[in-house]
């Protein structure tokens, strides 16, 4: 009987504890905004101390700062994964606007299969083959 009360108890204090972590307006979220934040701090992080063609953005016309309080703003409507990978996209596309240096772009499963596993065999050896005979 003891046991019977004492599983009950258990679960309903599982039960309570998890419904609790739905309250925090996280529950349509893949991960917690507050971890999305760390991520967005990270990523700004590395723009301003690491990202070598940071100058170069700017010279094409960049605005760094204003991408980066805009997009802070939109973090709150970010639910799935997909618009997560869409949301890093726009603002890398942003941040160099729209051109292709400084590789910065997102490169999802997709586009590595579309650009780079399917370069064929023969691409490959006459590639390797070019620069034997270059090297010569």
């Amino acid at each position: 009987m003891i046991k019977k009360y004492f599983v009950l108890f258990f679960v309903f204090t599982i039960s309570l504890f998890s419904c609790s972590n739905y309250s925090k307006g996280d529950e349509e979220r893949f991960i917690p905004l507050k971890e999305m934040k760390a991520d967005y701090e990270y990523f700004w992080d590395f723009i301003d101390k690491g990202y070598p063609n940071k100058n170069t953005c700017i010279r094409n016309g960049a605005d760094l700062k204003s991408i980066k309080t805009y997009y802070a703003e939109k973090l709150k409507t970010l639910k799935t994964e997909i618009d997560y990978m869409k949301f890093y996209g726009i603002i890398c596309s942003g941040i160099t606007d729209n051109h292709f240096f400084g590789h910065l772009g997102i490169v999802d499963y997709g586009s590595y299969k579309k650009y780079i596993e399917t370069i064929s065999l023969k691409e490959k050896r006459i590639a390797v083959f070019s620069l034997q005979k270059f090297q010569r």
